[in-house]
């Protein structure tokens, strides 16, 4: 099952090509976009398009969304699934059963409802839809995760601080490592103060670092604690 997650996760993603340019958040253009009502990614009708399946968001508009949800009233950069005690053994089975598909279909719908970016549920939504013979469904919950996954490596080439990728929640970085069957061995704040630094081993064994820029949750914290 972990090798089938993987690869639809890999499928589903956009992988920027080597030489392909990228470029950083600039979170206060963002906030000033999504909230000008006369903006093509006026956040509302933005999200309206994303919560109906719209496939024809651009990566544009998948910046826009995933960046611009941490400036929502509900955004919590340390949000957790209450539904992930019931799902988690599901995810572990090396097959799914019809009921099991189900079970993942309630769940996740409602953890999706909570976080409409919680990758890992999406993911697996679109599976189960798919082992239900709902590819229709299956195919517009992969095309979410490609846009999400598409939005976060368009920031950077996580090859220091500087060029980080992009998240607003922590959980998305290990989304990412089990992605590209990574394994994590250290993480730690880098010196800059806003990247976590995480080496790596991959399915050869070989140690890698990622960066990954954490600036917008470690703001969202400061401004939590000043309440």
């Amino acid at each position: 099952m972990r090798n089938i997650t993987i690869l639809i996760l890999v499928i589903c993603s956009v992988v920027l090509p080597q030489g392909s340019k990228y470029s950083k958040i600039n979170y206060h253009e963002v906030e000033r976009n999504i909230t000008d009502s006369t903006s093509a990614v006026y956040y509302p009708k933005l999200m309206d398009r994303y919560n109906n399946g719209d496939t024809t968001l651009s990566l544009n508009d998948y910046r826009h969304l995933y960046y611009g949800y941490s400036y929502q009233s509900g955004y919590d950069p340390w949000w957790k699934s209450d539904h992930i005690d019931v799902l988690k053994p599901i995810y572990a089975k090396p097959s799914l059963s019809q009921s099991d598909c189900d079970t993942i279909i309630k769940y996740a719908t409602q953890s999706i409802s909570e976080f409409p970016f919680d990758i890992r549920q999406i993911n697996m939504l679109g599976y189960a839809y798919h082992l239900k013979g709902n590819d229709s469904l299956g195919v517009m919950w992969a095309k979410k995760v490609q846009g999400i996954f598409g939005a976060i490596l368009s920031t950077g080439d996580g090859r220091s601080c500087a060029t980080g990728f992009n998240v607003i929640s922590v959980a998305h970085e290990y989304d990412i490592l089990r992605a590209f069957e990574l394994e994590m061995t250290m993480q730690a704040l880098s010196n800059d103060s806003h990247c976590d630094y995480i080496t790596v081993k991959n399915r050869n064994q070989e140690t890698d670092f990622i960066y990954f820029d954490i600036w917008r949750t470690l703001q969202v914290k400061m401004k939590d604690f000043k309440k």
